[in-house]
């Protein structure tokens, strides 16, 4: 978990997965090393120039050792973990931990970013979200579509009731048979409720399901109409084509009633999903926890999302930035924070208020715990 500065643990997290690519050591003759299917472990460093993109995590064991000209790069939709110092490189993760030194870099860490030693000449950005909101569009458009195909569904399932309903009526085929509450006469419809159905084979796949309801249909619902109606059939022989044309029609009342219900069911993970993600974003605490000492020169950028619905379904994507900036002063440090609003304030602190500190948002104003206000002398 960030700011327990247990690197040991984060490292845990990435070998225990099922998936999990070894190499000796990374640099630019290895190319850009992309990681989709797998965890990557590097055993030693990776040197300048070394690249690694993809959507899994990271650990490295030994440092990061870029220079100016070929820098180190970590981009991935996961976490990175490197044991070691880091110098000149470049990362992009969910959270960063980091065991040792590190100088001249640029991180973005979606959740934070922990350092085990000291911190200076980076530019950091926390609490990005275009990974969340790339998921949240994604799901919006495709409640959209669901949902429209779902109606439309729903529209042709009501037709269908009634047209059923009355080829009843017409040919006279008796409905007077019993399935329970899976199929009823109600308001001049014969409707279908298969979630009687459903509770019995909740267990299966949805594939699985199907087979069952066909299966259903041809023992028990044909069975049963064919026995309630013995007479019906004795009366005529041209009558078994009519019983035939209602099962046919009964039999496509089935198949709407499943679709239906399909999508139904799509429609409300999409919603619990999309849920997920925006309880997840606006209560997302980062920070950036540094167990040595922030010095000169630092920039620390903070996105604050916010994520709403609003009453079309529609989702409103916005954010605010606070930001720090730490730079020598004549007697210390000169620290400039600009709040979520846009107010500047300029703060002189003694060299060592950031030591073991943590850094974060507090109702749109960065600030940094451990810091007694007795320090903090308003410029």
């Amino acid at each position: 978990m960030l700011g327990d500065f247990d690197i040991l643990a984060a490292a845990g997290e990435i070998t225990s997965s099922e998936h999990v690519h070894q190499v000796d050591s990374l640099a630019m003759e290895n190319g850009t090393i992309e990681i989709f299917d797998a965890n990557l472990q590097v055993n030693g460093d990776m040197m300048p120039g070394g690249v690694v993109k993809g959507s899994r995590s990271v650990l490295v064991k030994g440092t990061l050792q870029g220079n100016e000209r070929w820098p180190c790069h970590i981009e991935v939709d996961g976490d990175i973990v490197i044991m070691g110092d880091v110098s000149c490189a470049q990362l992009m993760g969910r959270s960063i931990f980091i065991g040792g030194q590190v100088k001249d870099c640029q991180l973005s860490g979606q959740l934070g970013i922990e350092v085990g030693g000291n911190l200076s000449q980076a530019r950091i950005a926390v609490g990005e979200f275009d990974q969340e909101r790339r998921q949240i569009l994604v799901i919006v458009d495709t409640l959209s579509k669901v949902g429209a195909r779902r109606d439309y569904a729903g529209r042709q399932l009501r037709l269908d009731q009634k047209r059923v309903d009355r080829m009843f009526n017409t040919t006279r085929v008796d409905f007077a048979f019993s399935l329970g509450n899976v199929i009823r006469r109600k308001r001049r419809r014969i409707e279908v409720d298969l979630r009687p159905f459903y509770d019995v084979v909740q267990t299966r796949t949805e594939a699985e399901i199907d087979q069952a309801i066909v299966e259903f249909f041809a023992k028990g619902v044909v069975g049963a109409l064919t026995r309630t109606n013995q007479n019906f059939l004795r009366s005529n022989r041209n009558r078994q084509k009519i019983l035939m044309e209602v099962i046919r029609n009964l039999h496509e009342l089935f198949l709407l009633t499943r679709g239906f219900d399909k999508m139904t069911k799509q429609v409300a993970g999409l919603e619990s999903d999309l849920n997920d993600l925006i309880e997840g974003v606006n209560g997302r605490k980062t920070g950036v926890y540094v167990k040595g000492a922030m010095r000169p020169d630092v920039d620390i950028r903070f996105v604050i999302p916010t994520v709403s619905r609003e009453e079309d379904g529609e989702v409103a994507l916005e954010a605010d930035t606070a930001h720090l900036q730490m730079r020598n002063g004549e007697d210390g440090l000169d620290v400039k924070r600009v709040d979520s609003s846009g107010e500047e304030e300029d703060v002189s602190c003694e060299p060592g208020a950031f030591e073991c500190v943590t850094v974060h948002v507090h109702e749109g104003l960065v600030v940094w715990d451990g810091v007694v206000s007795s320090r903090q002398v308003s410029a």
